[in-house]
Order: C-alpha cells, then structure tokens, then sequence
C-alpha cells in the first residue's frame, strides 16, 4: 500500500512538471511567433541607420516615412555660401554621376522651374552661409528603379530597406541658377 502511494505521488509530480514548463514552452512559442511575424528576424530588421556625409557637410537624424520622404538635418561648413541650395535622393546615379529619377523626361515644379532643376530636387535654402545647419530639411526618396520608394496613396511597407546617395545642386554666385552638382552623402535607412 505504502507503494502505490509513493507512485500516485511521483506522478503527480511529474504531471505538475510538466504543467508548468509547458505553459512556459507555449508563452515562448507565442512570442517567437510574434516577433517573427513582425518581420524582427528579416534580414532589413538588422539595418542599421546611417547618414554619413562627406567633408564640409553634416546629416544628422534621418527619417523616412512611408510615403518615401526623408528628413534629414542638414548643415554645410565649406568656407563658401552656397545660393539656390537644393538636395535629392536616389539609390542609383546616371552616367554622369547625376541621381537617376528613371527614363523619361525630366519634369520641373513651380519652385525649381526657375531655376532648372527637376522636381525630384528639394529647396533647403535659398542662401546657405557657411557653418549654418537646416533642421528637418526633406525630399522623395528614389528607388534603383528610378520610381519614388513610396507615395501617400502606395505606401511602403514599414521597415523597407532603403540604400542611396543624398545630392547637392547649388550655385556659387547670388542670383545663379544652380550649376554645381555633388554628391554629399550616404545613406542607408528604413522607412518608419
């Protein structure tokens, strides 16, 4: 009799063993599925952001919606003033080094008509002096395609990875029309 006891006692033991790692196992299985299906274990997820210019300009805490539009703080310590100060996005150059915004014909806006550019460039300043920083500064992104990454009506989805150049066209003499063209930066970014 004593026996039976001892055995009703070891499998009861087991039973609550069991119960009780296998509440944890599931609570972990739940979370692993979670996380997995917010796309935390997508290579994109292991994206780092970085803006990194190069000497005599400063990006600072880039951002990129869905919609495709970064925002970035820009400032420019050239020794220079640069005048008509505009910026673009692009993952991929042209074969001159320019940002490719796809095949077609180039088509201008209001603000850069006058001054030739296309509308793929962003005003920063109309007069940007040395040592002087812009804040929350913003332009549309464009993928290797030349499409825009996103749009309000198409947006990307979050977390989309996002490789590219940032660009300068700007002239050197007030009233100029922008003439002088650079690349400024790297940028390597996730929409959020």
């Amino acid at each position: 009799m004593f026996g039976r006891r001892e055995k009703g006692f070891k499998a009861q033991s087991a039973m609550e063993y069991l119960m009780t790692y296998g509440w944890a196992i599931l609570i972990i299985a739940v979370v692993l599925a979670a996380l997995f299906a917010l796309g935390v274990f997508s290579g994109a997820s292991l994206l780092g952001t970085s803006c990194v210019a190069s000497s005599g300009y400063t990006c600072t805490n880039p951002v990129m919606n869905t919609a495709g539009i970064l925002t970035i703080n820009f400032g420019q310590s050239t020794g220079t003033t640069l005048y008509d100060l505009n910026f673009a996005c692009a993952a991929t150059s042209n074969s001159t080094g320019l940002p490719y915004f796809g095949s077609g014909t180039l088509t201008y806006n209001t603000v850069a008509a006058s001054n030739g550019l296309p509308d793929e460039y962003s005003l920063i300043s109309t007069t940007a002096t040395s040592g002087q920083t812009f804040t929350g500064v913003s332009t549309e992104c464009y993928s290797t395609t030349g499409s825009a990454v996103g749009s309000t009506s198409a947006p990307a989805p979050l977390g989309t990875a996002f490789s590219g150049s940032l660009y300068l066209a700007y002239s050197t003499t007030s009233g100029g029309t922008p003439n002088q063209y650079s690349k400024f930066a790297t940028l390597t970014i996730k929409t959020t």
